[in-house]
C-alpha cells in the first residue's frame, strides 16, 4: 500500500507543483507511459519488500509456508499495489504536493486499521472494513496463505480492478484537464 500511495502518489503532486508535468506533455513520448512506469516502480519495490519478508518469515520465525503459498502471497501483494497506486494518483491530482503527504495520510492511516489489517474488528465496525480496499487485498493475501478469508477471491479481485480502473480514469482526466 505504501510504495503506491506516498511513492505514487506524493511524487505526482510534487512533480505536478514543480511544472514536470507539464513538460513531460511536451516531450513525444505516450502520456500513459509515464504512469505506468510509475506503477511498475511501485510493483518493484512491493516485490523486493515481499520477498525480504517472505525470507526473513521462513528464516527467523520458520514460517511453514510452501513456494506455492510464498509465490501466490507475493504476486497478489506485488500486484495488489494498483489500486493503491490508483489512490495515490488521484490524491497527487487533486491536491498540492505540500498537502499531499497529510492527505495520503489522512487515507492511508484509517484504512489499515479499519480494514483489518492488524487487528480484529469488534462486531460493530466489521460492516465497514469492505469499504476500504485495504481489506479486500488482506482477504485474497488471506486465501493465498490457505487461511480463513470472507467472500469470494473473484470479488475482492473485482473490487480492486474497479478501485483502480475508476480512480486512474479520474484522475487522469482531471490531470489532461487541469495540469
Amino acid at each position: 500500500m505504501e510504495p503506491g500511495m506516498f511513492g505514487f502518489g506524493v511524487a505526482v503532486a510534487m512533480e505536478r507543483d514543480q511544472g514536470l508535468l507539464t513538460l513531460r506533455r511536451a516531450l513525444p513520448v505516450p502520456r500513459a507511459s509515464y504512469f505506468v512506469a510509475k506503477m511498475c516502480m511501485a510493483m518493484l519495490f512491493n516485490a523486493m519488500i515481499m520477498v525480504t519478508m517472505i525470507v526473513a518469515a521462513l528464516w527467523a520465525a520458520r514460517l511453514p509456508l510452501g513456494l506455492k503459498q510464498a509465490a501466490s502471497f507475493a504476486a497478489i501483494n506485488i500486484v495488489g499495489a494498483l489500486p493503491f497506486c490508483a489512490i495515490g494518483l488521484f490524491i497527487g491530482v487533486l491536491v498540492g504536493g505540500s498537502a499531499a503527504p497529510g492527505f495520503v495520510n489522512l487515507v492511508y492511516l484509517p484504512m489499515m486499521w479499519l480494514s483489518g489489517l492488524f487487528i480484529p474488528l469488534p462486531k460493530s465496525m466489521q460492516a465497514a472494513a469492505p469499504f476500504w480496499p485495504a481489506y479486500h487485498l488482506l482477504q485474497l493475501s488471506l486465501r493465498a496463505l490457505g487461511q480463513p478469508a470472507a467472500g469470494s477471491a473473484l470479488m475482492h479481485a473485482a473490487v480492486l480492478a474497479a478501485i483502480t480502473l475508476v480512480l486512474s480514469t479520474v484522475a487522469v482526466r482531471r490531470l489532461a484537464r487541469v495540469g
